[in-house]
This record gives structure tokens, C-alpha cells and sequence, in this order.
């Protein structure tokens, strides 16, 4: 920096001397290392949550870096799942799932968002197979009764 300050030329600064010409081979040399031990994280990160294969490289390292505050990547959720309802009290607790047309259908048991969030939003989407399941199910069970009548039911119950 203070050969910097005293060249005021910056390619007479860079290729005055040997010294950038060593040091830029090396320090290339050492990020490409860094960037291939990050694309190594990031891999092994979308192996364990496959929906992370449809995410860009910076918003699954903002997902990451921020897993210890669920609420503040819920606006990323949205890449990954519908809708998540958080619970009004405990923000590290989804509650809910819900549709761009407004239905929500509460889960029987909450997600609690905390350890690795590769491990929560895994448990989050067995979730969500659980409650349509249940749903289905509910739903079907409706339709072995004879006096059911499908029109009315169909409005009272969320439809896939």
C-alpha cells in the first residue's frame, strides 16, 4: 500500500517489481482452493436437502449463515416450500402450512426450527407429507358415507 501511495501509475505500481508477479500466481492458486472447498460444502448441504438444488449459491449461503434465526430467512422459504406459517409467540416454531389462495391447514405438531437447518427443514417437509396425507385420508373417509354430500364438504375441506 505504501508503494501504492508513492506510484501513482497502478500498472507501473503492479509490474514495476517481481513481487505481484509471485504473488498473484499464489494467492489465484489459494482461491481457487477456497472455492472449491465451498462448492464441496455447498454439495454435501444440498445432499442432505435436495430442495437445495434449486436455490442460487448466494441465497443457500444466506440460508446457512442465518440458520440460527429462523424468521429471518423465511423470505427464502419461499424458494423452497409454498408457504410456512411461524408461530406468533415462539419464532423458531412453524406451525402451519399455506396456499397462495388463502387456505392454511395447521400442523398437528409443530416444527421446531432449531440444530442444522438441513435437518429442520427436512423434518418440516415430512410435515407437510404427513398433513396432506391426513387430509387425504379425512377426506376419503368422507366419501365411503352415502348421505355425504361432496359439493358442500368440498368447500369446508382444502383441496389439492
Amino acid at each position: 500500500m505504501a508503494r501504492a501511495h508513492e506510484t501513482t501509475n497502478a500498472v507501473e505500481c503492479c509490474a514495476g517489481d517481481e513481487t505481484m508477479g509471485q504473488l498473484l500466481p499464489h494467492l489465484l492458486e489459494q482461491l481457487e482452493t477456497c472455492q472449491k472447498s465451498l462448492t464441496g460444502y455447498l454439495e454435501s448441504k444440498r445432499l442432505c436437502f435436495p430442495r437445495f438444488f434449486f436455490i442460487s449459491d448466494p441465497v443457500l449461503l444466506e440460508i446457512l449463515g442465518q440458520s440460527s434465526d429462523p424468521s429471518s430467512i423465511q423470505p427464502h422459504l419461499l424458494s423452497l416450500f409454498d408457504a410456512v406459517d411461524f408461530d406468533e409467540k415462539k419464532t423458531d416454531l412453524i406451525v402451519a402450512m399455506c396456499s397462495d389462495k388463502g387456505r392454511r391447514i395447521a400442523f398437528e405438531k409443530g416444527v421446531q426450527c432449531s440444530g442444522g437447518v438441513e435437518l429442520w427443514l427436512n423434518n418440516l417437509l415430512q410435515t407437510v407429507r404427513s398433513t396432506i396425507k391426513n387430509v387425504i385420508a379425512l377426506q376419503s373417509q368422507c366419501f365411503v358415507d352415502p348421505e355425504y354430500d361432496f359439493i358442500a364438504g368440498f368447500v369446508h375441506t382444502c383441496g389439492q
